[in-house]
């Protein structure tokens, strides 16, 4: 899972990352795990094209579905 922040940090296993480092680590990730899944969760105030940027560079590593969790109501 990839957690994008209100103010655009990404967040990936536990630790903040660039955005061009997000297709290295899913890579990483998908080579130990060929069929694991891939989840973008924002929090208010992430910014859609962050929110692109990520979901490309994960396709571009290889994931054939990224979802996004619907959002929690309150």
């Amino acid at each position: 899972m990839v957690t994008i922040t209100g103010d655009n940090q990404i967040w990936m296993e536990n630790r903040r990352i660039d955005i061009r480092a997000v297709r290295a680590n899913v890579a990483r990730v998908l080579a130990s795990d060929p069929e694991a899944g891939f989840t973008v969760k924002t929090e208010p105030g992430a910014s859609a094209g962050t929110l692109l940027e990520v979901g490309d560079a994960a396709r571009e590593a290889g994931v054939k579905q990224v979802s996004w969790p619907a959002e929690e109501k309150q």
